[in-house]
């Protein structure tokens, strides 16, 4: 077994000797050995070893007792900048250390990026279909908040502040917000010839949901039957 040290170590490509990774680990040998672990391109090269049945030359470069986990990641910046600069070609995708620090993407992965990003627009224009919404119904049906969780929306919604706040409202829009409350829907039943006053009207008087007779409205379906039409907003009209 061996023993847990920092290393920092080396592939090498048996068939010319060559250096081609320069890796750090933090538990010793076992990533080292654990050569099917690496992505990117070292992988490309060990895949290609393995087809040949090769596998890459592991060498132990410097090996570290406690040391702090940024002096690792210098020792692994310093080894890879040293091989580069003497003219290997390393597969190491970035300068060493955590993360992508120094990758840089090709003009072509960037071309193929923005591309994607262009396309995606999400789920915007998307509808979710009648089983998806089925499926929401019932994973939420039931479900009811617990007291801490009220409160904590409560508390969420009574300091959030509007965006309206401190804005003044002109004349012409208070004009227009209440010549928008005085219009009325005027909603006809095409299968009795009923006229309602309101899509809520039709709803009671039908024991459904106004939603219901919009969207009857709107796509054109029947509900038990019965057919509905928007006629226009304007005057009202009695059954």
């Amino acid at each position: 077994m061996y023993e847990v040290k920092q290393i920092i170590y080396l592939y090498i490509d048996p068939r010319n000797n060559n250096i081609f990774y320069v890796g750090k680990s933090a538990v010793g040998c076992r990533r080292a050995y654990n050569i099917y672990a690496h992505k990117s391109y070292c992988s490309n090269v060990i895949n290609k070893l393995k087809r040949l049945g090769l596998r890459p030359i592991v060498k132990i470069l410097q090996s570290f007792n406690n040391i702090a986990q940024n002096d690792l990641c210098e020792a692994e910046k310093y080894w890879i900048s040293y091989f580069k600069n003497i003219g290997y070609k390393l597969t190491n995708c970035t300068d060493g250390g955590e993360g992508t620090i120094g990758y840089k993407h090709t003009i072509e992965s960037r071309r193929i990026m923005s591309a994607k990003s262009r396309r995606s627009k999400g789920f915007k224009g998307k509808t979710h279909n009648s089983d998806s919404k089925l499926r929401n119904r019932l994973a939420h049906l039931g479900k009811k908040l617990s007291e801490e969780h009220k409160k904590k929306v409560g508390l969420f919604f009574k300091n959030k502040q509007s965006h309206r706040k401190g804005k003044s409202i002109s004349q012409n829009h208070i004009d227009n917000i209440k010549n928008g409350n005085k219009k009325r829907i005027v909603i006809k039943c095409l299968s009795d010839e009923l006229v309602f006053n309101s899509a809520r009207d039709a709803a009671i008087y039908y024991k459904t949901g106004h939603a219901t007779i919009l969207r009857c409205c709107r796509d054109g379906k029947e509900y038990n039957g019965l057919r509905f039409v928007l006629i226009k907003e304007g005057a009202l009209c009695m059954k």
